[in-house]
């Protein structure tokens, strides 16, 4: 036993025991986007056609994170924006009520397209969450539009929660995410 108890100590003083640091991983980067009309650079000036890379010579901020992750190694874009959608279904649903239709939301639309090898994320959403909520306070929100505004800002806090959680799920190799308001 003695003889067994000197052998294990002496194996743990190898310089191979334990493995040595392999140094920095890949540099690869597979860039995510949830948004929007801001995915395609609306308004700046070279915009893009949604779900299209466009990124050499496009002006707008996806665009330009992407050809920044590009200096510092390979970088992908897997851009999922599209211009008119809103958070989630409940706001989908509170268009409708008053008279607005959009082409989707993030939560049903964007995150069954984010990428399993994805690894930055950035999201960009509330814009047109924020004009939905106005315009139904203005045309529905009763006696109480503070306590309705208050419920819908609840709401879209909770859908964001779902929104980065569905992402996490999916994106299995992901490191952070960036959140704008």
């Amino acid at each position: 036993a003695l003889l067994l108890a000197f052998g294990v100590a002496g194996c743990s003083k190898s310089p191979d025991s334990p493995t040595s640091p392999s140094g920095p991983g890949s540099t690869a980067v597979t860039y995510g986007n949830i948004s929007a009309s801001d995915a395609t650079g609306y308004m700046s000036s070279v915009e893009c056609f949604p779900f299209t890379t466009c990124a050499a010579n496009a002006t707008g901020w996806v665009q330009t994170i992407f050809r920044r992750l590009q200096q510092n190694g390979t970088a992908t874009i897997n851009n999922t924006g599209v211009p008119g959608q809103v958070m989630s279904q409940h706001f989908e649903d509170l268009g409708r009520r008053i008279g607005r239709t959009y082409p989707g939301n993030f939560i049903t639309n964007q995150v069954p397209f984010v990428r399993a090898d994805t690894t930055v994320v950035t999201i960009f959403a509330g814009g047109n969450d924020a004009n939905t909520i106005a315009f139904a306070a203005r045309s529905r929100g009763g006696s109480d539009v503070n306590g309705f505004v208050d419920a819908q800002v609840r709401q879209w806090g909770t859908d964001l929660e779902e929104l980065i959680a569905r992402i996490r799920d999916r994106a299995l190799s992901l490191l952070y995410y960036v959140q704008n308001d």
